[in-house]
């Protein structure tokens, strides 16, 4: 009874966290909305495969890594409902269902909250250890819960996959994700031991065992932790390892919604009924994840543009870390201020030039928001901050035209170390759909045999 009524409500506020805006409609393309055999194998047949088939690294966006946890806590925080120690088994916690049910969201948002060390690194808080769930499997991207009944809600990279199992991939041979937590820092992934690490040894391993270079598939915020990763490696380690990069949806300038969300300005709709969104606004403002992705003006064509205005007052695309401090936003600005350079001066290639062959798709046809107006709170903590959006840009319904395609303009006016960059717009297509909707999977596969 527990999991049938944690499935009817999680069927019902799913939407917007499964892959990668705090409001976007994670059924822009209807939930349903699957290959059907014939359409998957006509796909496949229309691509000339005869020079053989790279093996594929799907890096995820954010919110497309399952995700589990392991508990050891002191006591029953914040009822005595909830779950202290877990015995040193795995439990997962994005997404499953049973964490919706009343009082145990409660247990659920109190472990999801991080603590920032003055590093810039993140961590869990005491008590909670967290990892990517099937890494580097792709169960852990194909859905979001693999409880059945859910999966059609809960879709993500399904088909894509899909098509890639019908051209003769198979899973753990020649089809991995590099699944990574999306709450953490992007600092941590610098770290030994880190996400960074984790992604060179997958890499290699493919290698390993098919003899020939990866293609990377990356969505989103995987765009940016796949650019930053390639970066750090010599020619010659790439020449070797990476056939190609298709990126689709990449925030490289960030995107207003993690703003935005910062101002409350859209509810949560993961959240049922009976969850508090007062509850849940401090926890999410603890992942520093979100807050890298805020706009970054060292990586926009026009940083000076207003985005948002309070009681008179102007806050433009350059000053979201003064922005963070007024709303009283302490550890995000902190987060903001260490995570800000990451592309520019603090990586070693020029504007981070990921120095392989590179595709970049992205939307512009979505009305995606540009500026905001805080009507409520402003000067009191960001808790009680209210917002509304007065302004749209043109995008993907997240991330701006202008964040996808500028810093990859600049790839191409200094060469990417002599490799092709390629970028084309994939036409209507909602940001979470350029990987999870037929009409994205369907261009990013094409993509993977293109001369």
């Amino acid at each position: 009874m527990r999991i049938v009524l944690a499935v009817f409500f999680l069927s019902l506020v799913i939407a917007a966290f499964a892959t990668d805006a705090f409001a976007s409609d994670f059924s822009s393309e209807p939930a349903s909305n699957k290959f059907s055999d014939a359409e998957a194998e006509a796909i496949v047949s229309s691509v000339n495969s005869e020079n053989g088939m790279n093996p594929v690294i799907i890096v995820p966006g954010l919110f497309g890594s399952q995700l589990e946890w392991r508990l050891k806590k002191a006591e029953h925080s914040p009822h005595f409902i909830c779950k202290k120690d877990t015995h040193d088994s795995w439990d997962s916690f994005w997404i499953a269902v049973h964490d919706f049910l009343p009082l145990e969201i409660d247990c659920w948002l109190e472990n999801m909250k991080l603590e920032l060390q003055p590093n810039g690194v993140s961590t869990d808080r005491p008590g909670v250890t967290s990892r990517p769930r099937f890494w580097p499997s792709t169960k852990g991207v194909e859905y979001l819960d693999d409880v059945v009944g859910i999966e059609i809600i809960a879709q993500y990279a399904h088909n894509f996959l899909e098509l890639l199992r019908k051209a003769g991939y198979e899973d753990g041979r020649d089809i991995f994700a590099h699944s990574f937590d999306f709450r953490h820092s992007p600092l941590n992934y610098y770290q030994p031991g880190g996400e960074f690490d984790d992604f060179y040894r997958l890499v290699e391993y493919s290698y390993k065992l098919n003899g020939a270079p990866a293609i990377l598939v990356t969505h989103s915020m995987g765009s940016l932790h796949a650019v930053a990763a390639l970066a750090q490696k010599d020619d010659a380690w790439k020449a070797k390892h990476i056939e190609r990069l298709i990126t689709a949806g990449a925030p490289y300038g960030g995107a207003p919604q993690m703003a935005g969300a910062m101002l409350n300005v859209k509810e949560f709709t993961l959240l049922p009924p009976w969850a508090k969104e007062k509850d849940f606004t401090p926890a999410a403002m603890t992942w520093c994840g979100v807050g890298w992705l805020a706009p970054d003006p060292e990586l926009l064509s026009d940083p000076q543009q207003t985005l948002v205005t309070a009681h008179g007052k102007k806050y433009s695309y350059g000053e979201v870390e003064a922005l963070m401090g007024d709303i009283k936003n302490g550890m995000m600005a902190q987060c903001y201020h260490q995570t800000r350079g990451l592309f520019t001066d603090k990586c070693p290639t020029k504007d981070c030039e990921p120095g392989v062959r590179t595709q970049v798709f992205y939307g512009k046809d979505i009305k995606t928001e540009k500026e905001y107006e805080i009507t409520k709170g402003y000067g009191e903590s960001f808790e009680h901050i209210e917002a509304k959006v007065v302004a749209y840009q043109p995008g993907d319904g997240t991330v701006p035209l202008d964040s996808s395609t500028t810093l990859p303009k600049r790839w191409m006016a200094t060469g990417n170390n002599g490799k092709r960059i390629a970028m084309a717009e994939i036409p209507n297509c909602k940001h979470e759909d350029l990987l999870k909707g037929k009409v994205g999977a369907e261009t990013i596969f094409k993509a993977m045999f293109t001369v």
